[in-house]
C-alpha cells in the first residue's frame, strides 16, 4: 500500500500533508512529518508557484509550540538558490531551527558533492545563522546514501 504519492515532476505536492509517526496504544507520543510544496522549481504556472510560496510562509508564521526543526531540502545539482535563502531568513526571523538536506546526490560526481557540501557549509558560516543546524546532510533516495543519518536527525530533533 502506497502511503505517499510521489512524482519526478517538480511541484507535484500542492498541499500541506501531515504524516503522524508513532502514537501507539503503549506509546502515546508521536511526531508529525509535514510535507510542504516545493517553492523553487515547480513545473507549474507562476501564480501557482506564488500560492505554494505563500502557503509555506503562512504555515511558518503560525506559532506552533511543537515545531522542532524544519528540514530544508536543496537539490544538490542546483545548490542554495534565492528562494532557499529567503526561506532560511524567514525561518531565522520566526525562530524556527532548520537543517539543510542536499538531495539527489547520486546525480552529481563526488567532486561536485564535495564542492556543494563546502559551499553550503560556508553559506551557513558566513551568514552566522542562529537557527541553522551546522551539519548538512547529503542524501540520495536512489542509493539510500544519508537516509539513516537523516532519520537519526529527525528522531534527535523531536526530543
Amino acid at each position: 500500500k502506497k502511503l505517499v504519492r510521489v512524482s519526478s515532476s517538480p511541484g507535484f505536492t500542492r498541499t500541506v500533508n501531515y504524516y503522524e509517526l508513532g502514537g501507539t496504544s503503549w506509546e502515546h507520543r508521536s511526531i508529525y512529518l509535514i510535507d510542504m510544496p516545493g517553492y523553487g522549481y515547480a513545473k507549474a504556472p507562476k501564480a501557482s508557484i506564488k500560492q505554494f510560496q505563500q502557503l509555506v510562509v503562512d504555515f511558518l508564521n503560525y506559532p506552533v509550540a511543537y515545531q522542532h526543526r524544519c528540514f530544508v531540502l536543496v537539490d544538490s545539482r542546483i545548490g542554495i538558490g534565492d528562494l532557499d535563502r529567503e526561506l532560511m531568513e524567514h525561518l531565522e526571523q520566526c525562530d524556527v531551527t532548520y537543517q539543510i538536506v542536499l538531495t539527489k546526490v547520486d546525480k552529481i560526481s563526488t567532486n561536485e558533492l564535495k564542492d556543494q557540501m563546502f559551499t553550503t557549509q560556508q553559506y551557513l558560516r558566513r551568514k552566522q545563522v542562529a537557527m541553522g543546524h551546522p551539519w548538512v546532510i547529503a542524501t540520495s533516495a536512489e542509493t539510500g546514501l544519508g537516509i539513516p543519518e537523516l532519520k537519526a536527525c529527525i528522531c534527535l530533533s523531536t526530543g
